[in-house]
Formats: C-alpha cells, sequence, structure tokens
C-alpha cells in the first residue's frame, strides 16, 4: 500500500495556496513479483493566519493512489494485484517559520475514503467508505518546508 511520505511543491497567491504532493515506493522481495505504488494529491490551503514566525490554515484536498501488490490467490500462488483508490480531505495545518525561508509544520485533518472490491491503496481497506481523523497517516504528519523567495 502506499505510504503518505512525500514531494510537495506549493504556490501562494495573497492567502491562497495550491498544492501538489507525489509519493511513491518499490519493493522487490526475494522470488516475488516486484511491488509498487504511488499517490498524488492537489488541493487549496487558506492562511486563516499569518503572523512573522506562524502560519495556521486549513483547506481540502483530493488524493490518488495506485499500488501493484502480491496477492495470494485461493491456490496458494502469489498474483500480482493492481489496486486503486481515491479519498479527500480537510487537512488543518500550523508552520512555524525559524528563518524566512524554512519552516516546519504539522496537520491533522478529516479525510474521507473510497475503498473498493479490490481495496484501497491509500488506507488498505475495502468495500467501505471511511470517515476518520489523520487516517492512514495522509492528513496527520510533519513535515518541513523551504521556500524559494
Amino acid at each position: 500500500d502506499v505510504l503518505a511520505s512525500g514531494l510537495a511543491v506549493r504556490g501562494f497567491i495573497g492567502d491562497w495556496a495550491l498544492e501538489a504532493i507525489v509519493g511513491g515506493s518499490w519493493h522487490s522481495p526475494d522470488g516475488k513479483p516486484n511491488e509498487g505504488s504511488a499517490f498524488g494529491s492537489v488541493g487549496v490551503l487558506y492562511q486563516a493566519l499569518r503572523s512573522p514566525h506562524v502560519n495556521l490554515g486549513a483547506g481540502v484536498r483530493l488524493l490518488g493512489g495506485l499500488a501493484r501488490v502480491n496477492q495470494t490467490s485461493p491456490a496458494g500462488s502469489l498474483t500480482p494485484v493492481w489496486r486503486h483508490g481515491f479519498a479527500a480531505e480537510i487537512p488543518l495545518r500550523a508552520e512555524y517559520f525559524f528563518s524566512t525561508s524554512f519552516a516546519i509544520s504539522g496537520a491533522v485533518g478529516v479525510i474521507v475514503a473510497l475503498n473498493s472490491a479490490e481495496g484501497n491503496p491509500l488506507t488498505g481497506d475495502v468495500n467501505s467508505t471511511d470517515v476518520s481523523l489523520a487516517y492512514a497517516d495522509f492528513s496527520g504528519g510533519v513535515g518541513f518546508t523551504y521556500y524559494f523567495r
């Protein structure tokens, strides 16, 4: 399944930010088919509170994930299976600036995931709709940002 670590690109227009995040992983188990996953998200954030050292914002983000995983068939053999999934979230994000260009951030929020019969690689769940706080580490997390000014 997809891990939430990724590379974010964010651009600001006034107090609004457009953000895109991409990430992925690759796994080559000995004697088994390769596994891999990727995710991408796009969203907008509104910086509700801005000061010289702290930003506090909220937004909405859409996520998509794709994974190739090994699944055991009824006969007992491993078969590569492609899975895909989608989710949406409302992140709340706080950011602290150490300088004008470097900041750390933390985020938490509500996420809604649509899980198909094949399984959603964003959550690992099947045949359900999940609503949760910081589910599967997508909405919760800590990161750092370097701003090119």
